[in-house]
């Protein structure tokens, strides 16, 4: 009796090719997008956290009398930096009212920290919005609305891109081709934000606070 022989079930070369092929695709795909997906979340981790110092400073504003941590009028201490590495909550920190007594104790309450993405103590550079101003006069106003201008250079050195020449000197500008990187954020005094920009305003209080993001482009934030 002839016996039915049954064809035996398996993969061609092709398809084994094929889905190879197609399998690769999806790991490259994978592959660059993440990076990317990566740097998006820690920006919106990093805008989240300078909302959270603009909210600091609201409620530092109200319990006194509208006043701002530090100098509340243009002056000639600017810029300070805190560094938030050097800040210990468990010990007193800066004169009340100073910008380091601000971090400890609005910043670092209740076991909270302020840390970007990567596990490092946010910084705070303050600088304020002005021109070059005089010898007499370090800060001069702007017109309300122009971009911000800090910290002159020396005659024919050369500061940040984007700087415009006063007086053949050059000023940074603290806009989107200049803003503070490596998890210090720029808290610029008599400011607003114009976009990504951060342009003058009437009165120190008003403060723009500004971050360069790691997938391009500035955060603004204004106060």
């Amino acid at each position: 009796m002839a016996k039915n022989i049954e064809a035996k079930k398996g993969f061609t070369i092709i398809e084994v090719v094929l889905v190879l092929a197609i399998a690769g695709l999806i790991f490259l795909m994978v592959f660059v997008a993440f990076p990317a997906l990566q740097r998006s979340q820690n920006d919106t981790r990093r805008q989240s956290d300078i909302s959270r110092l603009s909210n600091q400073i609201t409620n530092f504003k109200t319990n006194n009398s509208n006043a701002i941590p530090g100098a509340a009028t243009k002056n000639d201490n600017l810029p300070v930096e805190i560094k938030g590495a050097e800040i210990d909550k468990n010990a007193k920190v800066g004169d009340r009212g100073t910008w380091a007594y601000f971090y400890k104790n609005y910043l670092l309450t209740n076991d909270d920290i302020f840390e970007d993405p990567g596990g490092d103590p946010y910084n705070l550079n303050i600088v304020y919005c002005s021109d070059k101003g005089t010898a007499a006069k370090p800060m001069g106003s702007l017109a309300d609305g122009a971009d911000c201008y800090g910290g002159t250079a020396q005659s024919g050195e050369t500061t940040q891109s984007g700087g415009t020449t006063q007086s053949g000197k050059t000023a940074q500008r603290y806009n989107t081709t200049f803003a503070a990187q490596d998890h210090t954020i720029l808290v610029v005094l008599g400011a607003r934000c114009n976009g990504e920009a951060s342009v003058a305003a009437s009165g120190a209080r008003n403060i723009a606070l500004v971050y360069k993001k790691e997938g391009g482009g500035t955060i603004c934030i204004a106060n």
